[in-house]
């Protein structure tokens, strides 16, 4: 949605997929849009049009959590009223109630759907829907039934959880339910996302993943999470004795504990040696870890956060021996870690040692659920290569710094000074401003 603004007015360009929902009079519809897409503008606008054309209405706003109300929905909104005939106080703010000549909005979470009662609207729209619970969809569905109002479902697509606009409501759009209309729209039919981002992650995520995030699409992955070719990944790898080495930590009680170690260059990470060990004594896991902090240098371990315990007590068994590392909380998103690991596999970023066999061999049995969610359980190297990768990812992230650009010099305003400096001083030789170029 791209809006213009004059003093007492703004004006709206919606694109074609937007245009459509304004338009639209079916009871219930809903927009699954990539991520970025900029489907919460698309929000007041449609809240606005019919306020102006009824006069008077009152209208329920959700989204899943009061943070997100609170961060997102309302200030979207008020902004975009801002400055026109809309613009209005708030009814109550403890109660979230905004109110105009034309009507009033009710922001509400639907993290307590049992909640959701109370005035009848005449429009309800759904921010996120695909994170709210089914019965939250009833409800809000419900508060519009006195006016047989329309109710608009914006959302991501979401594998997490209740997957009911999938298995309820596009159900019933294919199969020709005239009140349901069914919607998807990518990124990058909004102008102001990035295309080069766009067409970076086109190529190096899973083609699933892919049109799960950026075009809307619901796919449910099959097969191996990390379908990487093997001739391509599998190698003799041997440390060089220069390139700086960290480690991933598991611990396990009744699971194995496990450290995997890898050397980073510009090529990628390579993993070059593991230890993997089910015991109870944790003074055995310290002296394995010892062998391979000494062995590669080993600067930095990322180690599993709910482990804090166990790190502690080995790090204590360590220093015993003189031996000293930095220790770093692993981030520990599950999901984020496989997307930033396959991402890194397609790129060609990631090489396995044939000591990493144990690596390899929950590689080749991690295989994702019939429901589209990852495997649980038999994961525990891969979990350390998480913490590794995933928390590296980071921190280099958050240690580059972008040069600064330089200020753009206005030419056109310079040429014609250049020119008056010549006419009123001819003794002074004032370059051609297009030999900047």
């Amino acid at each position: 949605m791209i809006w213009t603004e004059t003093a007492t007015s703004k004006v709206v360009h919606p694109h074609l997929l937007q245009m459509i929902v304004l338009l639209s009079r079916q009871r219930e519809i809903a927009v699954v849009a990539g991520q970025g897409s900029g489907k919460t503008s698309l929000i007041p606008i449609w809240v606005a049009m019919d306020m102006i054309e009824r006069k008077w209405g009152e209208y329920l706003l959700t989204e899943p959590t009061f943070d997100m109300v609170e961060r997102t929905l309302i200030p979207t909104v008020l902004e975009f009223f801002k400055g026109t005939e809309l613009e209005g106080d708030w009814v109550s703010k403890k109660h979230r109630i905004y109110g105009n000549q034309f009507g009033r909005i009710y922001f509400a979470s639907t993290d307590n759907p049992e909640h959701i009662q109370g005035s009848h609207v005449h429009r309800a729209v759904m921010d996120e829907a695909g994170q709210s619970p089914y019965i939250a969809y009833q409800l809000v569905k419900n508060r519009t039934n006195l006016y047989n109002g329309q109710i608009l479902l914006i959302s991501n697509p979401y594998r997490k959880g209740d997957t009911w606009l999938y298995t309820d409501f596009k159900r019933r759009f294919d199969d020709g339910d005239p009140e349901v209309l069914f919607l998807t729209m990518p990124s990058i039919w909004n102008p102001a996302f990035d295309r080069q981002r766009f067409k970076k992650d086109m190529q190096t995520m899973r083609p699933e993943d892919f049109a799960f995030y950026y075009l809307g699409v619901y796919t449910k992955p099959e097969g191996l999470v990390f379908n990487y070719d093997r001739d391509q990944v599998v190698k003799d790898l041997k440390w060089d004795g220069q390139s700086v080495c960290y480690a991933g930590a598991d611990f396990g009680v009744g699971d194995p504990t496990v450290l995997e170690v890898a050397f980073v260059n510009s090529t990628g990470i390579h993993f070059i040696d593991e230890y993997y060990k089910q015991d109870a004594d944790l003074e055995v896991h310290a002296n394995g870890f010892a062998e391979l902090i000494n062995k590669y240098n080993i600067k930095k371990i990322f180690y599993d956060p709910s482990g804090l315990v166990y790190q502690r007590q080995i790090d204590k068994y360590l220093k015993k021996n003189n031996i000293n590392v930095e220790w770093v909380r692993g981030e520990n998103d599950n999901t984020l870690g496989v997307e930033e690991v396959i991402k890194l596999f397609r790129q060609g970023r990631i090489t396995i040692s044939h000591k990493n066999y144990r690596m390899l061999d929950e590689d080749m049995s991690y295989i994702w659920r019939k429901d589209g969610s990852l495997p649980d359980g038999f994961d525990h190297a891969i979990t350390a290569r998480k913490y590794l990768v995933l928390t590296l990812s980071h921190l280099m992230k958050r240690e580059y710094k972008p040069v600064k650009k330089a200020e753009p010099l206005d030419w056109v305003h310079q040429h014609f000074k250049d020119i008056y400096d010549k006419v009123m001083n001819p003794r002074v030789q004032v370059p051609d401003w297009r030999d900047k170029f």
